[in-house]
């Protein structure tokens, strides 16, 4: 006599169409197109004009006697250039695979999410390799010399340390930092600081939140690297790593467009007019008959650009304790 049936004889397993397990990060761990505004260009590579503070802060009114000429002033003007790689990546489906895939797998969306996923994590790289390091600002209180705050340090206060180099920043430029970027170690210091937690123990929300940090230092806009990637190569173990030195900090002033005679300390310049699109981005999908199958590519074209290195202050290692 038959035994009674099993799970497998009354239930067919078959992929869940409202849920798929996939890595893909979080646009906000990313900081690459939020820091600086986007120059959208129609030629690959460019000049464009720099002006010189000294002569735009400098007083050069002098007393008109009558019927004199008025004094002249004269402004230095100069270029600098950027120029816009293009880095794609591709995945091809196969028809086969095509025809075969269950309905949840929709190949050509996923591959696509797949693909600008990749993209995030490649353009947040070039980001902090063009602005996140110590070597390339200027604007402090000890110009080339690196800043290396302590807030792991019982007598530390991140918040004098960072106003300190705002105003730095504001005398060297007349511009006061409006930015700042965190390490994700560097925040989690920051926000663990003893000095800190002081300063909010009697506010309304008592835990430190972004923008409860900018209200403390007078910055309208925090950012924290939170971007991941895989270092290991392929075939090796997953090796995860955040993008960029997680116990830095950078502060600096940036407008919010480009636009003519505004200062900035970086810009991302993106070729818009190769790739039909301000972001500088492009998904293209085609058939390849000749392959029977589709391929899904992803097209970038830009370049990040540090535009006035007096703008900007830099601090590593700021979770030490002596």
């Amino acid at each position: 006599m038959p035994g009674s049936p099993s799970r497998n004889d009354v239930h067919v397993n078959k992929p869940l169409t409202n849920i798929s397990e996939a890595y893909l990060q979080q646009s906000e761990n990313f900081v690459h197109s939020s820091v600086f505004p986007t120059v959208p260009v129609d030629k690959r590579s460019d000049l464009f004009f720099t002006f010189s503070k000294g002569d735009f802060n400098r007083d050069d009114f002098k007393l008109r006697a009558p019927g004199a000429e008025s004094a002249m002033a004269n402004f230095g003007l100069s270029t600098s250039s950027y120029s816009c790689d293009v880095w794609s990546l591709g995945v091809d489906l196969d028809d086969q695979t095509l025809a075969n895939a269950d309905s949840p797998l929709n190949l050509e969306t996923s591959s696509t999410k797949y693909l600008m996923n990749k993209l995030a994590i490649s353009m947040e790289k070039q980001w902090t390799s063009s602005f996140f390091g110590a070597a390339k600002w200027k604007g402090s209180t000890t110009g080339n010399d690196i800043l290396t705050w302590q807030w792991g340090a019982a007598d530390s206060d991140p918040v004098s340390d960072i106003q300190l180099q705002m105003d730095a920043i504001q005398k060297n430029t007349s511009y006061m930092p409006n930015t700042i970027v965190f390490g994700s170690v560097a925040f989690r210091s920051f926000c663990n600081n003893s000095s800190v937690l002081d300063r909010i123990r009697y506010t309304q929300q008592g835990t430190v939140t972004k923008d409860l940090i900018g209200g403390l230092l007078g910055l309208p806009r925090v950012f924290i690297l939170r971007g991941v990637e895989n270092v290991a190569v392929e075939g090796q173990d997953v090796d995860m790593a955040h993008i960029g030195t997680e116990d830095d900090v950078f502060v600096c002033y940036t407008p919010d467009s480009p636009s003519l005679m505004t200062p900035s300390a970086g810009y991302g310049f993106s070729w818009n007019r190769y790739l039909a699109g301000s972001a500088g981005q492009r998904v293209h999908r085609y058939d390849r008959p000749e392959r029977r199958s589709t391929r899904i590519e992803v097209e970038a074209s830009y370049d990040y650009k540090l535009v006035s290195d007096q703008l900007g202050a830099y601090a590593i290692d700021v979770d030490a304790t002596s």
